[in-house]
């Protein structure tokens, strides 16, 4: 997961850092959280909800043409590609919590397909169904994938089910051929995130619960073999944070980890909670009311980079972001209290010291669909 053109630093910085134009629900009249053994449940009781400032936002942008990301503000297809299936997430747990919206938000998700697939964002230059062999581009296959497990999960027409079917056989079969029992983010490079492996087995476990298959079962466990033999670290018992030998590889980082525990929840739930105890033992740091993850752990001494965010005495701001969401995806309810303490704090700051430069990037399509996923974050099945 660590590595060049994959979130802006300032971005990072917005999305523990909040932003204080955004309104939150503006009329929820009674959410009940509960904690399942299945993580954090909310089942909201609503007699009356107004739409947010995110799904506005959403909603503006895939009824509008399509010309391309950079049109907004988003510079690369791999940042645009996140910020698809993060909105088809969100959509998918808006349309759980509100089922009257289910056909409104059918026809955005079918608009986030059509998106994805269009060319300025594929690596594909020819229709997927029509391609032998679709290679190693893993981040964008798992998040298509995503992305059309979420608009099966609403709309139940199977309508793309031969393209599901095609990338999620192609993404079993990468992982398991694979010795790393990882596919390769990236066509060009050799390098292997389990950060990003996380979204491409959590979009194989999507395909089967909706069309009753088992395809995820081998790969889900021969990855989660090969990570507690080959790619933990053994003081920690936190997973390597790049398993085909880059430089700083065998370092555990918290942007990764609090990326993947989110959606190994869905998957792994039991090993999600064990790596998110240790998580929180080596990496988490606490001042009563409020929290925040490290990047690194305590005794290395590295520096910012894109994939981290800034680092506040230690506490990364990509870390403690997605952490939100972690929490949340797990059930542990104390934690995610603290983080969105710590984040309400922070978004007074701004106002405060008005900062436009964080306020213009936290406005920005990528932020929103990640808050508006965190938001909407509930169980799909």
């Amino acid at each position: 997961m660590v590595r060049k053109k994959v979130f802006t630093i300032s971005l990072l910085a917005a999305l523990l850092l909040g932003n204080p134009q955004i309104n939150r629900p503006e009329k929820i009249l009674i959410q009940e959280q509960k904690i399942s053994q299945k993580g954090l449940k909310l089942e909201n009781v609503v007699k009356e909800v107004q739409d947010t400032e995110e799904y506005k936002s959403i909603k503006e942008f895939l009824l509008a043409p399509f010309e391309g990301f950079n049109k907004i503000n988003i510079q690369t297809s791999e940042m645009g590609i996140y910020a698809l299936s993060n909105m088809a997430e969100g959509l998918v747990g808006f349309s759980i919590k509100n089922p009257n919206r289910r056909k409104e938000v059918g026809s955005l998700l079918e608009r986030v397909v059509n998106i994805t697939l269009d060319d300025k964002i594929s690596p594909y230059k020819e229709e997927i169904l029509d391609i032998g062999d679709l290679e190693n581009n893993g981040i964008y296959l798992s998040h298509l994938n995503v992305i059309l497990g979420a608009y099966q999960r609403v709309k139940g027409d199977n309508k793309y089910q031969e393209l599901n079917e095609k990338i999620s056989k192609h993404l079993t079969k990468k992982t398991i051929e694979d010795e790393h029992k990882h596919v390769r983010s990236y066509n060009h490079l050799k390098y292997r995130w389990p950060a990003d492996q996380t979204v491409t087995l959590y979009s194989l476990y999507v395909f089967d619960k909706n069309f009753d298959k088992n395809l995820s079962e081998r790969p889900i466990k021969e990855w989660l073999t090969y990570m507690q033999n080959k790619a933990t670290d053994e003081k920690t018992g936190l997973p390597f944070s790049e398993v085909a030998g880059i430089d700083y590889g065998k370092i555990p980082r918290g942007c990764a980890i609090s990326w993947s525990v989110r959606y190994m929840s869905n998957f792994a739930l039991d090993e999600s909670k064990e790596l998110w105890e240790n998580y929180k033992k080596y990496f988490k740091k606490d001042l009563v009311f409020f929290a925040g993850f490290r990047e690194f752990p305590e005794e290395v001494a590295k520096s910012a980079n894109i994939d981290s965010g800034p680092i506040y005495m230690g506490v990364g701001t990509a870390a403690t972001a997605f952490g939100v969401g972690a929490a949340k995806a797990v059930g542990d309810l104390t934690t995610y209290n603290q983080l969105k303490n710590t984040q309400g704090i922070v978004e007074t700051a701004i106002e405060l010291f008005d900062n436009k430069n964080l306020k213009r990037i936290s406005n920005d399509l990528l932020t929103k669909s990640i808050y508006f996923n965190f938001d909407n974050l509930t169980n799909w099945y």
